[in-house]
């Protein structure tokens, strides 16, 4: 299943504590679309941030915690593109 964060972010459930986190823009069968990964891990919510080397962003109180850095993440990166 998936849903639409915000304007962007598309969120698709892989089972009842991961979700694959992608942008919505990006046409599915670029690979680049992947944003990144999050997993509930105990009572945390750990992001796997896909770029140009996978990295462990951080750990969050809740998954809505995660996406927000994503968009934010997300919303620089288009800022930084049009300047």
């Amino acid at each position: 299943m998936s849903i639409l964060h915000d304007q962007f972010l598309e969120v698709i459930a892989l089972g009842d504590e991961a979700w694959r986190v992608c942008d919505g823009r990006v046409d599915p069968a670029d690979a680049t679309r992947v944003l990144g990964f999050v997993e509930r891990r105990h009572d945390r919510f750990e992001l796997l941030r896909i770029g140009t080397a996978p990295t462990v962003c951080e750990h969050f109180d809740c998954l809505d915690a995660a996406l927000e850095e994503l968009s934010r993440r997300l919303s620089d990166v288009a800022s930084a593109s049009a300047a």
